[in-house]
């Protein structure tokens, strides 16, 4: 395994946000500092830049898609927002 950062098994829910198009429910297999391997309930279009959302620690991710394999998709994180406070403008259909 090459990876930066090591992955944790985690098993939470999220959404994948998306400009112009509904958030869509996924879960969240593994994560690190890097990225995160998401699950999706069925095959869906995704652009190459979403926002991924940790709902149970409240934390939203900017990410790009950097592989798909059937139902799985991996992001790279590029910032990361706590969504606990205040949250950037753009990230506001996040919370």
């Amino acid at each position: 395994d090459k990876r930066r950062h090591p992955r944790v098994p985690c098993n939470r829910p999220g959404r994948l946000v998306q400009p112009k198009a509904a958030p869509v429910a996924c879960t969240i297999l593994d994560i690190s500092a890097g990225g995160a391997r998401v699950r999706l309930g069925r095959p869906d279009a995704l652009p190459d830049k979403v926002v991924l959302v940790d709902l149970p620690e409240a934390l939203a991710f900017e990410a790009e898609v950097a592989w798909r394999k059937d139902l799985d998709v991996g992001l790279k994180f590029q910032r990361r927002h706590n969504l606990r406070g205040l949250a950037p403008a753009h990230l506001l259909a996040a919370k």
